[in-house]
């Protein structure tokens, strides 16, 4: 499991440089996006540049989605795992919870009804 939550990681690390290396044209600021699931803690040591906290939240989304994807084919999905993103000076910014990157929707009959 920790090969397939390092080649998520992975591919959530070339979307990012991908995203920051889009026309950014106005200032930039660098992000850290530290990940805390059932795995552990995962430290971002490179971070990316971002123009804004917007686009540090979406990209925060986009990667959660990411690693719970590569969970689910596994067989598991944890929702209580979060992105921890920090500034360059590793402050504080936000945290996005994997629950927030979902639109979590409980079972139901054919009827509609709740199971």
């Amino acid at each position: 499991m920790l090969l397939e939550s390092r080649c998520a990681r992975s591919a959530f690390r070339v979307q990012a440089w991908q995203t920051s290396t889009q026309g950014n044209d106005g200032a930039v600021a660098r992000y850290h996006f530290n990940i805390r699931n059932g795995n552990g803690f995962t430290a971002d040591d490179e971070g990316m540049e971002m123009s804004s906290d917007q686009d540090a939240r979406s990209h925060a989304i986009d990667g959660a989605r990411s690693l719970m994807s590569a969970e689910v084919l596994q067989g598991t999905l944890d929702l209580n795992g979060q992105i921890e993103i920090t500034d360059e000076a590793k402050d504080a910014v936000m945290t996005v919870r994997f629950t927030e990157a979902v639109d979590l929707r409980p079972a139901t009959s054919s009827a509609g009804s709740p199971l």
